[in-house]
């Protein structure tokens, strides 16, 4: 771990809480599903990092907005009245929120690092022993291990062909439609994972001081073209 007294992004935007851990390559190599396997990231930002303000992701012109509100957009020309707004819950240091799907609910962490959607959760519930936990009286639930069952901590299963499709996926009260899943096994109590594959099509405003997700889907002719 080191600290970095200021990290300045852009001509504006300065981050002065700059703890930054080392990476670790052979673990960025393992993790790559495409792309060129020699390439090695030079860092990346948490979220935590913008925690102070609020983020407008969009991929279509290969740019991050960061604003002081919503309404702020408005002046922009974006078409706000027509985002569906959802819960954002940072409890666990995670971006998640909650889904609605035909063979269930989910809890999903919204991913930017994740090039894939990836379906943790058995909604068969036939198999989910892998995400159960067994925690201690003095576990502190702050903790990222708590995330973790201990009996599989070394168990991880994934394989690029098992495909899970839901037909419905619903944020708030809005359908997005058949969307497909990786299916994983990981030892973390995660129902699904968002990557960019549903990320790219959408604008996504997140507002980290109210706690809150907005998601609009782009027309198809102004959405980006590549997962880059």
């Amino acid at each position: 771990m080191y600290i970095i007294p200021k990290i300045k992004i852009g001509q504006v935007l300065k981050i002065t809480d700059g703890r930054v851990k080392e990476m670790n390559e052979e673990y960025t190599k393992d993790s790559r599903v495409s792309g060129d396997p020699k390439r090695l990231d030079i860092g990346t930002v948490g979220w935590t990092g913008f925690s102070f303000a609020c983020l407008l992701l969009e991929c279509a012109k290969n740019q991050i907005v960061v604003c002081g509100s919503l309404e702020s957009l408005r002046h922009q020309g974006y078409p706000i009245e027509s985002f569906i707004e959802t819960p954002l819950y940072l409890d666990r240091n995670f971006l998640e929120f909650d889904v609605t799907t035909d063979k269930g609910p989910l809890r999903c962490i919204l991913d930017t690092g994740g090039t894939l959607n990836a379906l943790n959760k058995d909604l068969e519930g036939k198999d989910n022993f892998h995400m159960q936990l067994n925690l201690s009286d003095s576990t502190n639930v702050n903790e990222q291990f708590d995330l973790v069952n201990p009996d599989n901590v070394d168990q991880l299963e994934f394989e690029m062909e098992n495909d899970y499709e839901v037909s419905s996926f619903k944020i708030a009260n809005r359908e997005f439609g058949a969307t497909c899943f990786k299916k994983i096994k990981m030892p973390f109590q995660v129902d699904a994972i968002i990557g960019m594959e549903f990320i790219h099509s959408k604008l996504i405003f997140i507002d980290f001081p109210n706690k809150k997700l907005y998601f609009y889907e782009l027309p198809a002719e102004l959405r980006a073209t590549e997962l880059e």
